[in-house]
């Protein structure tokens, strides 16, 4: 499925790719131009501050334009996606309550173009550049950093995979409310979408510890950052674009866990369908 959308619009998508790569190194560049308007302003110098709000406005209105054309290539991608999966599923004799809820898996294989690829190419220039500018500024702290940062990713891997075995869960009973309200069983509806609630609460729980231990590793190296800094008699300019570096190293981390989830969740979309066109096969003879 992933193929087929690449297939019929990779032209597009190696323009917005482009476009995503230019937005994301005025990203990497935004602390240390912060810093430098910050210093410039208290010394009463204003070129590096025009520069910045100069690159504001760009900012703004490449990220509007690439947004609205994304809505657009992907919105038609999203529809031939899901009219094949539906037409596949149907062909095949599926019952109509797994049509239903596969047509709305196939979504996640068009918003990993949209939404999950270019996520992940923020993430990896939060990652890169924030651990370079950090440990440029403070050449001390990855003793402490580095640690943080490998628990924090660990931890993050373990938690998106315990919401994906909820995912699974949440989309089978997903497929039984729907053939209960099929049956017009109200009992069975209420059920199956009782399973559905817990199914979420345990993902969201899970998401929430995934969250909570990036967060509190990211606050202890924004902490130590910020104590040897002002140890050691660094401008306003350098302490605050330092801390968002810091700040970007474990977004970072937070991406690559919403990344994981992502992921994970396409490849139970790609199981639930294969699954079901696999169930739905006669018998070999």
């Amino acid at each position: 499925m992933l193929n087929q959308i690449w297939r019929r619009n990779w032209r597009f998508m190696l323009l917005t790719y482009a476009v995503l790569t230019f937005e994301a190194s005025l990203n990497a560049c935004w602390p240390w131009i912060t810093g430098q308007a910050i210093d410039g302003l208290i010394a009463g110098q204003y070129g590096w501050f025009f520069l910045y709000t100069g690159l504001c406005v760009t900012g703004l209105l490449v990220g509007v334009g690439r947004r609205m054309a994304d809505t657009r290539v992907f919105g038609w991608a999203w529809r031939e996606v899901t009219v094949q999966t539906v037409r596949d599923l149907m062909d095949a004799e599926v019952e109509p309550a797994k049509v239903i809820t596969r047509a709305s898996l196939s979504t996640r294989f068009v918003d990993f173009f949209e939404y999950y690829l270019p996520q992940f190419l923020y993430v990896v220039s939060d990652l890169v550049v924030g651990s370079v500018m950090l440990h440029l500024a403070v050449p001390g702290i990855a003793w402490f950093s580095v640690p943080c940062f490998a628990v924090a990713v660990a931890w993050s891997w373990k938690a998106s995979g315990k919401g994906q075995e909820q995912d699974r869960l949440a989309n089978d009973a997903t497929d039984r409310s729907n053939a209960a309200i099929q049956r017009h069983d109200g009992d069975a509806v209420d059920v199956a979408y009782r399973e559905r609630v817990r199914c979420y609460i345990k993902s969201s729980d899970w998401q929430s510890w995934g969250w909570g231990g990036n967060d509190l590793f990211g606050t202890l190296v924004y902490v130590a950052t910020m104590l040897l800094l002002v140890k050691r008699g660094a401008t306003p300019g350098v302490i605050v674009a330092t801390l968002m570096y810091a700040d970007k190293l474990f977004r970072g981390v937070q991406g690559l866990h919403c990344a994981y989830i992502n992921w994970k969740g396409v490849q139970v979309a790609k199981e639930k369908i294969g699954e079901a066109l696999e169930k739905s096969k006669p018998p070999a003879m």
